[in-house]
């Protein structure tokens, strides 16, 4: 049954089987963000990138690394996150997922594996 309410004077549609997006500051969103991100000046900066991002963000050049594979997670995987189609995900899972297989329809199923 779908439910509406009021909510802090917004109108809000709870519909079952529907997931409900994570916050931004979720765990899992903030690092897919960094993933994309660093990915991304990788790329546009070349390989010395990594040791900068490390330095400027406080953490060691391998933490850099894994969070970059995460730039390489299929894109139908990385909404999926962010929607809340996979609650149990935490950010400590899909660092362990590190290195993701190439193939998404791997990457997938390993997902699935998690959670």
């Amino acid at each position: 049954m779908d439910t509406l309410r009021q909510a802090r004077g917004t109108l809000v549609l709870r519909v079952p089987g529907i997931a409900k997006p994570r916050s931004s500051e979720d765990a899992v969103v903030a690092l897919l963000k960094k993933g994309n991100a660093w990915f991304a000046r990788l790329q546009v900066e070349g390989g010395n990138v990594l040791a900068r991002i490390a330095q400027e963000n406080g953490v060691t050049r391998s933490h850099v690394a894994r969070v970059v594979w995460l730039g390489l997670l299929a894109p139908k995987l990385q909404e999926s996150l962010a929607w809340g189609r996979h609650p149990r995900v935490t950010a400590r899972m899909l660092l362990a997922m590190v290195p993701l297989p190439d193939a998404w329809s791997e990457q997938e199923a390993a997902l699935a594996k998690v959670g």
